[in-house]
């Protein structure tokens, strides 16, 4: 029984790192305007890219490759010498990185949302779900940068899922099966003291 007291310890020592490295947002990597054009080979239409803290961040989920996300960073290209004053870009690759794609899951959750794809777009409290090359979608996204940047960005939904709402459920399952260890563990050590 002692033996078996110490298997289980050991193996819940052994999870620990694990746990903590579930709870870990790290991972999330995000990348601006420059980047995020470099890397689907899209050549920037503006001299320099500004960014500061008054600008309205447009957080964009993405794919590489995926053919409405390149359409996307081409029309944010096409804005950027107009309206790029009042905006930066904030780009989250999700296909191969999986912190993306669970902050993804993270926002989708929080703004109750029921989108299943990329690209996702989202101003403040506005969100788009998919991005087509059409003037009407294309007057509500700068019609959401414009309005957002006039009133001062005061929402940024993005920004309250990493502060406040983060959820991994990898941290989750991971604290669960250390809780479920540490009792077995403990019943065990129990069991061998009445022994005794």
């Amino acid at each position: 029984m002692r033996r078996l007291l110490i298997i289980i310890l050991s193996v819940g020592l052994l999870l620990i790192p694990n746990v903590f490295q579930a709870a870990s947002k790290d991972g999330i990597k995000s990348m601006n305007l420059d980047e995020a054009l470099k890397m689907e080979g899209i050549e920037p239409l503006y001299e320099k890219l500004e960014e500061n803290d008054k600008q309205v961040s447009v957080y964009f989920f993405m794919g590489q490759g995926e053919e409405k996300s390149v359409a996307f960073l081409n029309f944010i290209n096409s804005i950027y010498e107009e309206y790029g004053k009042q905006f930066k870009l904030v780009t989250y690759e999700v296909g191969s990185n999986p912190d993306n794609s669970k902050l993804m899951d993270n926002v989708i959750d929080y703004i109750h949302s029921d989108v299943t794809t990329v690209p996702m777009i989202v101003i403040g409290d506005i969100h788009f779900t998919t991005y087509e090359d059409n003037e009407s979608l294309k007057e509500n996204i700068i019609n959401a940068i414009k309005s957002n940047y006039e009133n001062g960005n005061k929402i940024d939904n993005v920004e309250e899922v990493l502060v406040k709402y983060y959820r991994n459920y990898d941290f989750m399952i991971w604290t669960i099966i250390l809780l479920v260890l540490a009792f077995a563990g403990g019943m065990v050590y129990a069991s061998l003291k009445d022994r005794k």
